[in-house]
């Protein structure tokens, strides 16, 4: 019996000043060749990677398909008052959900993916 891997979720605090917060989207999207798949206001959602075929016969890189999903909020007063951390300028909080995109991952490989994902999100966002 296959056991179902469970989504990677994770969340992190940028700053989002103007149109900032778009153009960091956009840095992401373009750097890792997602495609958008569902956009609303407050979320979007990415396809990466992948399927083996296509891998195959036009060497597109060795990530498996995943979907990621991006849900942004305004930080309010609440927030602030919660954390140390901080900053005093426009931040908005991204809640991240990283799910496998097809049956072909063991569960180490989806968790390393996952974690390279993540770290690309935070450096094009600039996390706090």
């Amino acid at each position: 019996m296959l056991r179902q891997i469970q989504p990677v979720q994770d969340s992190f605090v940028t700053s989002n000043v103007g149109t900032n917060l778009i153009m960091k989207a956009c840095g992401f999207i373009e750097g890792q060749q997602a495609r958008i798949t569902a956009v609303s206001e407050g979320y979007l959602k990415l396809d990466l990677g992948h399927n083996w075929l296509r891998r195959l016969l036009y060497n597109v890189g060795n990530l498996k398909p995943v979907a990621v999903e991006l849900h942004f909020r305004d930080v309010n007063e609440e927030d602030r008052s919660q954390s140390q951390h901080m900053p005093d300028v426009d931040c908005s909080w991204v809640k991240v959900s990283i799910v496998p995109g097809s049956s072909g991952w063991s569960e180490d490989q989806f968790a390393e993916a996952s974690r390279q994902i993540l770290w690309k999100l935070r450096y094009h966002f600039m996390a706090f």
